[in-house]
Parts: C-alpha cells; structure tokens; sequence
C-alpha cells in the first residue's frame, strides 16, 4: 500500500502496519490492522522476520500459524492500552504528522536496518518490473 485512501481512513485507528512478503508475491506487503472510532495518533510498524533457514514465501513454502508468535507477543493487550510494546529492530512507530507530511504514504522502511542489497536475479528482476 503505497498510500492510505484518504484522511477519512485515518479516522479509525491504524494499530499497526505488519510488514512481510505474502506467498506469491515478490514485494513486501503491508497488512494494517484497524480498531474504529478512534482517530490514529502514531502507527505501529513491524517487519516480520523469516524463520531461520526461510528465504522467503511461496506455494510450497507458505507461512505457519506459529511463525507469527513473536508479533503476538509484541503486540500486547488492548485493555492495558498495548503499554508492553517497545520498540526493537522489528518494530517502530510513526506518527500521524509524519505520514500525514509524507501524504499518507505507508512505505516507510524499517529504521533499525540498514539498506539492504540483493543479487539474487529473481528480487532484481522484480525490482526491475516495478520500477518500469
């Protein structure tokens, strides 16, 4: 998602942005997670890291329930007001002035991790396509 819709969107409030590669797909996918009637403050964001061993998603290779326990834990509790998520070198918040100033643009990158550079041909080739 490269921008939210619009302002209205941002009424409800945007818990979080969880950042990983669907089965699929060769780009990093966004998925947002929403709770009505509030207006959004700051945005969690948080990258999921691949399972040792796990390159990256596919029809043979899909994600498992369990490889999302760390986000879970991360995430917290609503009704102490998420109080036990920090941030670390998965997870980091933006807040609503800056993404409103970035016009709603939701591609923000994970600011604990240096660029990373890739020479595996099938990520170039994607990287190639988008940018066309």
């Amino acid at each position: 998602m490269k921008t939210a819709a619009d302002h209205q969107t941002l009424q409800q409030q945007i818990h979080g942005v969880e950042k990983k590669q669907l089965p699929h797909l060769l780009c990093t996918t966004n998925i947002l997670f929403f709770t009505k009637g509030q207006p959004t403050k700051e945005i969690w964001f948080y990258e999921h890291p691949y399972p040792e061993g796990v390159k990256n998603y596919s029809k043979t290779r899909p994600m498992k329930f369990e490889e999302f326990q760390q986000e879970m834990d991360w995430w917290g509790n609503e009704a102490d007001g998420f109080a036990a998520r920090v941030e670390n070198e998965q997870a980091w918040k933006v807040s609503i002035d800056e993404v409103t100033a970035r016009n709603f643009n939701l591609d923000i990158k994970n600011p604990h991790v240096g660029e990373i550079i890739s020479h595996d041909p099938d990520e170039l080739l994607a990287s190639y396509q988008q940018q066309q």
